[in-house]
Formats: structure tokens, sequence, C-alpha cells
């Protein structure tokens, strides 16, 4: 069994595996080394029963036929190869009617066991065109042979011979188709059930593709009514080929018609949108966030111009992905018009401005006449009062004036910590 999986091992190696060859080479090289093997056998045996002219031939085919194999094996080239061992073959046939006593010879045999091999080797559309040149030389040398039988030698020493000659032509041409369809059977079955594998497998990753378009397309609908949930201008930044891509959002947002900015490559356009007053600032801390490995987010707010030439202020955040060398090569984020909510801070600011000067006019206007009727009192002697009345009085106003000046400072004091805070 070892020796047998040996020789297979190696006839494998001979004529090329599967992995290297496809099949229409590895029938050729086996039908050439399986002919080989034949002509190896016919040029002792023609030899050894006087026919040496037989034997000759044998070899030099033998020759050819080495030849044809290592250009199909080596150098992987079968187009001519195949016409080449087509006139090869056709060229020993005749030959050898001629020095092996024609139709008294195995060489009819051999004819039709050569045209087997022709079809198992040839392109389909050659096939027929092969068969129908076998059959006109062979009618043509039966003809031949018919008319002038002295043309063709008799190389039998005896009947013997003969009868060997010819049994052992039949039995040899029997192995030889044989083991040729055996061999591309199997090759045959082994390649359609490769086949049928990759098939399936072709259909269950067509199967999987679907299921991630279905998927997909899901994402992409859940993406969308995000969008227009969250009044977003959604963005995605491919940095290697300097394309951005902007959601619906977008148009939406701030006003532009469909389909003007949803194109490839228009980084430059949203640049040129941003208010002059804030480009520098905004290209600065975003080449910075690129730039820095350990950066994952960056945001900035600046103001922005709409489809009506007007300016919306926003709020922009973009999430960073790097390469494995930490280098950024794709930005993906989110593009937020907040100007009510910056309206609404101009007003509170206004207002708390408002509020501010209104405690400076409490802190110096109002407190000036507190402070001169504090003065005063202190300019008025209690003992020159003598009605215990007008003391009472005196006091309560002192008491009164003092509690008016700490409100006035406490009124003053909570305006400037609220505008502080803003």
């Amino acid at each position: 069994m070892k020796l047998f999986h040996l020789f297979y091992e190696s006839w494998l190696k001979l004529i090329g595996k599967r992995e290297e060859f496809p099949l229409e080479f590895r029938i050729y090289h086996a039908v050439l080394g399986i002919l080989g093997l034949a002509l190896l056998y016919n040029i002792g045996f023609k030899y050894f029963i006087g026919s040496a002219e037989s034997s000759i031939l044998a070899l030099v085919f033998l020759f050819i036929n080495c030849y044809l194999f290592y250009i199909s094996r080596f150098n992987r080239r079968m187009g001519n190869n195949v016409i080449l061992f087509s006139i090869a073959g056709n060229g020993l046939i005749i030959a050898n009617f001629f020095v092996n006593s024609g139709i008294n010879g195995p060489s009819l045999i051999y004819s039709a066991v050569y045209v087997l091999l022709v079809i198992a080797i040839s392109p389909t559309k050659h096939q027929r065109f092969s068969v129908i040149i076998n059959f006109v030389i062979v009618l043509g040398l039966l003809y031949l042979q018919y008319i002038h039988p002295e043309l063709f030698l008799s190389s039998y020493q005896s009947a013997r011979s003969k009868y060997i000659d010819i049994g052992t032509g039949y039995f040899f041409a029997i192995a030889l188709v044989y083991f040729t369809i055996r061999y591309a059977r199997k090759n045959y079955t082994e390649e359609k059930v490769s086949a049928e594998e990759k098939a399936a497998s072709i259909i269950d990753h067509q199967q999987q593709i679907i299921d991630q378009n279905k998927e997909l397309s899901i994402l992409n609908e859940r993406f969308e009514y995000v969008t227009l949930a969250t009044f977003d201008a959604i963005w995605d930044w491919d940095i290697i080929k300097n394309e951005l891509f902007w959601g619906k959002g977008y148009e939406t947002i701030f006003g532009y018609p469909s389909g003007a900015t949803a194109t490839a490559n228009n980084f430059s356009l949203w640049q040129s949108r941003i208010h002059p007053d804030d480009a520098a600032r905004v290209l600065q801390t975003l080449h910075a966030a690129m730039d820095n490995p350990y950066q994952q987010f960056w945001q900035e707010q600046y103001r922005y111009l709409r489809a009506n030439d007007t300016y919306a202020y926003v709020m922009d955040r973009g999430y960073m992905i790097r390469d494995d060398n930490y280098r950024a090569i794709r930005i993906v984020g989110a593009l937020q018009d907040i100007t009510p909510l910056k309206e609404q801070e101009m007003r509170i600011i206004h207002q708390n401005e408002k509020l501010r000067q209104i405690a400076d006019i409490n802190s110096h206007e109002l407190r000036k006449p507190v402070a001169t009727i504090l003065g005063i009192m202190q300019l008025i002697k209690e003992e020159e009062i003598r009605d215990e009345l007008n003391i009472q009085l005196l006091e309560y106003l002192r008491i009164t004036t003092t509690e008016l000046d700490d409100v006035i400072k406490r009124v003053s004091e909570n305006a400037h910590e609220i505008n502080d805070a803003v």
C-alpha cells in the first residue's frame, strides 16, 4: 500500500496537481505519460520480434512525445502542442502502417486508440476535424495497400510473432483506453465536486451580501430618520481622498437646493462658507486636533453662510478615525444650527448689561442722597434735641437710612455677580 501511495504521489507530481494546472492540462499530461510508457515498451518489443523499423519509429515518436510533455508541463503552453501531437500521431500511424505489415499488423488498433486520445485532449471545435482526418488517412492507406500490396513490408518472421504483436497491441490499446478514461472521469468527478462546492460557497456568499445589503439599507434608513429628527447636518470627511460627504440635513438646515452640496471633494466649499472672522481659528483648531495623535474629538463654534447670504451660528463636532500609526484618515461629525440659542444668549447678555447699568445707578445715584442724609444726621447732636419723640424719630430715620444703604449695596453686588457669571 505504501508503494502504491508513493507511486501515485510521484504520478501526480509528474502530470501536475489540481492546484497547479486546470483539468485539460492534466488529462493531456496523463495521456502523454501513459503513451510514453507504451512507446518504451514498443521500442524493446518491436526490436525483439525483428521489426527494427517499427522500433526506430517508436523511438522517434518517444522523443517527440517527451518534447511535447516538457513544453506543456514546464512551459505551460498547450495550444499548438495538441496540433503537433495530432500531426506527429498521424505521421506515426502512416509510417507504422508501411513498415509493420499494413492491415495485417496492429496499426489499425493503434489508429483507433490514437483517435480516442486526440478526442480526449483536443478542444471541442477540433475533435470532429481530427476524426475526419484520421478517417481519410486510414481509408487512403487501406485503398493503397489493396491496389499496391508490394509497398507494405511484412515485419513478422513467424506467425507466432504476428499473433503476439497484434495480441499485445490489442491489450495495450485496452489498457491505454482504460487508464485514460478512468483518469479523465476521476478528475472530472473531482472537478465537478469542487465546482459544486464553489457554487455552494458562491451562493452562500451572495446570500451574505444580500443580507448585508438589507442591513445596510435599514441602517441607512435609520441614519436618514436620525438626521431629520436631530436637525443636524451629518458630514463625513475622507482625508486621504479629500472628499467631504454631506447628509440631506445640510440642505434643509442652511437652505441650499437639493444636490447642490452633496457632492464629493467639496471640503473647500465648506471652508469658503465659514465667516471670514472665524475661518482662521476654526481651521487652526481642526488641524491641531488632526495632528495630535491622542485627540479623538474636535469641537468648535463659528458663523456659517446660509443660502440667503445670512450667517447662522453653528456648533460643529467631529470624531476622528485614525490608522495604526495614529494618523487621522477620516472624520465623522455633525454640524448643528444653534442660532436660536445664540440669539437667546445675546438677549440674556443684553439684559444683564441693563441690570448692571441699573446696579451702577443704584450704587452711585441712590447712594448719594442716602449718604447725604446720614451725613446730616451725624451733624445733629442728640443732646440738643429735648423732645423724646423727636429723639426716637431721629433714631428710626438713622436705622431706616442704614438699612436702605445695605439694600443698595446688596443689589449692586448681586448685579455684578450675575454679570460676571455671564
